[in-house]
């Protein structure tokens, strides 16, 4: 897997970022899209992603994902170290994309959706149709469900102004099975 897709599925994943908040629709807008700027190394454990535009912040004011270096195989901030290092040398301007495709286009939402459902037919899994969005929307709050986070937690780290994240809870048939066996 290539650097700039791994980052950009880490960044989704651990900045619950829908797919629209890191890639393009069609054309460029760096007044809108993400561009290297605004990824910032605030210091040796923490980099923020300035999101321009968001499906929650209406008014256009901009949202600051924080995230941080952390252990085990896959760091968000060690990649987007990484990524940066390799647009910077590819002299990538302060408002050129972040992520860009091996054309050196901009990274599409089409081109991320069809890399990603490329990539998971070849692990082996029977993709019918897949919106990234919807993927990791629907991932990421059962992850944080089975590590025990509080429901307040979840919808602050997914910018949830509701409890809509609840909708993505798959209670699995042997729990729903256990919990009515308690009920004799």
């Amino acid at each position: 897997m290539d650097l700039t897709f791994q980052t950009a599925c880490v960044l989704a994943f651990y900045g619950f970022l829908r797919c629209n908040e890191f890639t393009c629709r069609t054309v460029f807008d760096p007044d809108s899209n993400l561009c290297v700027s605004d990824i910032n190394f605030v210091s040796e454990c923490e980099v923020t992603v300035n999101l321009k535009a968001t499906k929650t912040d209406i008014f256009r004011q901009g949202i600051i994902i924080s995230l941080f270096k952390i252990e085990g195989v896959v760091c968000p901030y060690k990649l987007l170290s990484q990524l940066m290092s390799v647009r910077l040398n590819l002299n990538a301007k302060q408002n050129d994309s972040f992520f860009v495709e091996e054309t050196g286009k901009p990274l599409s939402r089409n081109y991320f959706i069809s890399k990603l459902k490329t990539i998971l037919i070849a692990l082996g899994y029977i993709v019918t149709r897949i919106i990234a969005d919807i993927l990791f929307d629907q991932v990421r709050p059962q992850v944080l469900v089975l590590k025990v986070f509080e429901d307040s937690m979840i919808q602050t780290l997914g910018r949830w102004k509701s409890d809509c994240f609840k909708r993505y809870d798959r209670t699995s048939k042997l729990d729903i099975k256990s919990a009515l066996e308690k009920i004799k």
